[in-house]
């Protein structure tokens, strides 16, 4: 029968290692996202003439704001926010990878692939991809007591297919044994067969070269609690000074617009009403009247009246309504509904909507314009 006394892969680790993965990532961020700002600050201070320390104090302090505003406080903070909420889910990743493999049973009885014999024992169980598939497997590795081989065999019982080098002497497969010594692992391909043997050594690379700046940098872009809760209090003013500049911005590129906004007149709903009712009347229309403002996500006003002149037809009348009123609005922050007058028997109603915030009015201007 089957011995289930082996070992698995681990995956899940203690929280340190998933601390300095975060960190590690956090300086890679670092070093990309700040690099352009802290070679231009390296730059003018090279070429800067300043004249005293009190001279120097002034641009370091807008040095020091610019780094706040355009890196610290958008990335570093962001990414301060989100690491226990990463690691915890690193972790919960790694702890479901572990239960899937303590779980995991060959759904069949396995054979030793080279003698044929039963009674296999579980050496180590690992979690692999198979093929080109994005998901990953189980593996089972089992040692044959009989012939002292190992075999290799997915969960659904389909052994894991080993590459093969052939003899050059008969096509027989070769075996293949590696042993390290030092820096030096020497692989040997020997032939059952004919008693061939081939012989490799490779010299192993030097182990990678600790980065001298790691701690350094790490300090730099990885925030202190401290730090971060400075960099909180202080990111409401940031979002302020990103809103200013980009509606400042906006306004030098489209001075043109807000030149014309400018010049809009801003009407009160009293003062509407004065200039709307003279022409509606001259217009031949009676009994007008205004509701109470609607005030939602727009601002409006509906309004209805009669037509005095009744050879007109709904169409004249809906069309002698709206002249009066869109001509009367032309050059006000006030503007005819784009669902138009309604017209039942006489009876015309409609809306006109206020355009109060400058960015608004920004864009009816650019839409009448166009």
């Amino acid at each position: 029968m089957f011995s289930y006394n082996g070992n698995m892969a681990n995956h899940l680790k203690d929280r340190q290692y998933y601390e300095d993965r975060y960190d590690a990532v956090t300086v890679e961020v670092g070093r990309r996202e700040a690099g352009t700002l802290l070679r231009a600050r390296a730059e003018f201070y090279k070429n800067a003439k300043l004249k005293d320390k009190e001279e120097k104090a002034k641009m370091e302090f807008w040095w020091n704001r610019l780094y706040w505003w355009l890196f610290e406080v958008p990335v570093l903070l962001e990414r301060w926010e989100n690491k226990n909420g990463m690691i915890s889910e690193w972790m919960h990743e790694d702890k479901l990878l572990d239960e899937r493999l303590a779980e995991a049973r060959p759904t069949f009885e396995p054979t030793c692939s080279y003698c044929g014999k039963q009674g296999l024992r579980l050496k180590l169980k690992e979690l692999l991809h198979r093929g080109s598939g994005g998901g990953q497997e189980v593996l089972f590795m089992l040692d044959c007591g009989g012939c002292g081989k190992r075999s290799a065999f997915w969960q659904d019982g389909i052994e894991l297919e080993a590459s093969t080098t052939p003899c050059p002497k008969c096509g027989s497969d070769l075996e293949m044994d590696v042993k390290t010594k030092g820096r030096t692992m020497t692989t040997t391909y020997t032939c059952a067969a004919c008693g061939h043997e081939e012989v490799e050594k490779t010299r192993l690379g030097e182990a990678e070269k600790p980065d001298p700046d790691y701690e350094r940098d790490k300090k730099f872009f990885c925030l202190t609690d401290k730090r971060a809760a400075t960099m909180q209090a202080y990111r409401q003013k940031w979002q302020e000074a990103c809103h200013m500049m980009d509606e400042e911005m906006e306004r030098d590129a489209k001075k043109e617009v807000y030149d014309v906004v400018s010049k809009i007149n801003i009407v009160k709903i009293a003062d509407l009403i004065d200039k709307l009712r003279p022409a509606i009347e001259a217009a031949g229309f009676i009994e007008l009247r205004f509701e109470k403002p609607i005030i939602a996500y727009e601002f409006t006003i509906e309004f209805s009246c009669l037509d005095k002149n009744s050879v007109r037809t709904d169409g004249q009348s809906r069309t002698a309504l709206k002249k009066a009123i869109v001509n009367n609005l032309t050059g006000t922050n006030w503007r005819l509904m784009s669902d138009g007058i309604s017209y039942r028997l006489g009876y015309l109603s409609g809306r006109v909507r206020a355009y109060e915030a400058e960015r608004d009015l920004a864009e009816l201007v650019e839409k009448e314009a166009k």
